[in-house]
């Protein structure tokens, strides 16, 4: 009796691994294939905030003429009178030398942005302002519109309602709804922005990254559907130069053992060429080295995001055979 039920178990978990196996190569004869009208081999992090100033129109424009950008990734917030600004955090304090929040002010009130500006993903560095007369914090529709046929990733900052539902007004109005990826790191978030419109690809939120290591290394990954259509991830190694991480790290040391953790259990070639086998784009962030460039591409990355839009549109250039191996 023993030995038939340690047969029995052998055959099912035997199947059960070679089955895995093969749909994880061969995604498709089970799943139907995700096709999105873009595809994010270069990505510039807030418009490229080495090069200029984070997520304001010059920055933007620099990336996309310049720099030929595929993808912009922006952050939003919610000022007082319901409108919807790029701006990656609600404090002024960084961008703006003072000790107020965007949601406390009217958009007619907020300051001018400060002169100089702290890169957050490179230590030391701090990236000069553009002409004075254009220092203002844009409005979303202002990108939207000076950019309607640019592919954009939009951060959701804030866990609120009349933000969501602005930023998804005005994609709806600018009919962005097959070039617009959005969501945020809270899931409750993304979920939210799911639900208001499914079509729109939504990002992996990170409880949805844990659930995602999971299922791959439990080899449930091939079996299961994903709604998701982006995921967009930090590399453990750019980390380092991350002024949050720091400061966090400084007061907890685990977080070393955090970012361990997932350069050996996320950052994983099997992981994303299944994804992406899938029509799942991955996005590695924030990537400002050419090192750093070549370790992305080597573990199956759709593309990178960036503060350095020059240095990575001139690294593609050089390994034109990347480009060409992601085409849609």
């Amino acid at each position: 009796m023993r030995k038939s039920f340690s047969v029995l178990t052998t055959i099912v978990f035997g199947s059960y691994v070679i089955i895995s196996t093969l749909l994880l190569k061969y995604p498709t004869l089970l799943h139907r294939k995700k096709r999105l009208k873009f595809n994010g081999v270069h990505i510039s992090h807030r418009g490229g905030a080495f090069e200029g100033v984070e997520n304001t129109i010059d920055t933007f424009q620099h990336a996309a003429s310049a720099c030929g950008t595929d993808m912009l990734h922006l952050d939003v917030q919610l000022t007082r009178d319901g409108q919807v600004v790029v701006a990656h955090e609600d404090s002024l304090r960084r961008l703006c030398g003072c000790n107020v929040k965007i949601s406390e002010l009217r958009y007619q009130d907020l300051p001018p942005l400060m002169p100089v500006i702290d890169v957050d993903f490179m230590s030391g560095v701090s990236c000069l302002n553009s002409p004075m007369e254009r220092r203002q914090i844009p409005l979303l529709r202002e990108v939207f519109e000076r950019f309607p046929q640019t592919p954009m990733m939009i951060d959701i900052k804030r866990n609120e309602d009349e933000l969501i539902e602005q930023v998804f007004e005005l994609i709806v109005t600018f009919g962005r709804q097959d070039i617009t990826v959005w969501g945020s790191i809270s899931d409750v978030v993304t979920q939210k922005c799911f639900k208001m419109e499914p079509s729109i690809p939504i990002i992996f939120s990170a409880p949805r990254v844990g659930w995602l290591i999971f299922a791959a290394w439990s080899g449930l990954l091939p079996f299961l559907p994903i709604e998701e259509s982006c995921l967009s991830v930090f590399h453990p190694r750019a980390q380092e130069n991350n002024r949050y991480f720091r400061d966090a790290a400084g007061v907890n040391p685990a977080y070393w053992f955090f970012l361990l953790a997932i350069d050996l259990l996320l950052m994983r070639p099997f992981i994303f060429n299944h994804l992406r086998r899938r029509g799942i784009q991955v996005y590695l962030w924030v990537i400002n080295d050419r090192q750093t460039f070549d370790r992305c591409f080597e573990l199956g990355a759709t593309g990178v995001m960036t503060d350095c839009p020059t240095l990575l549109r001139s690294y593609l250039s050089e390994h034109p055979h990347i480009t060409s191996s992601r085409e849609l």
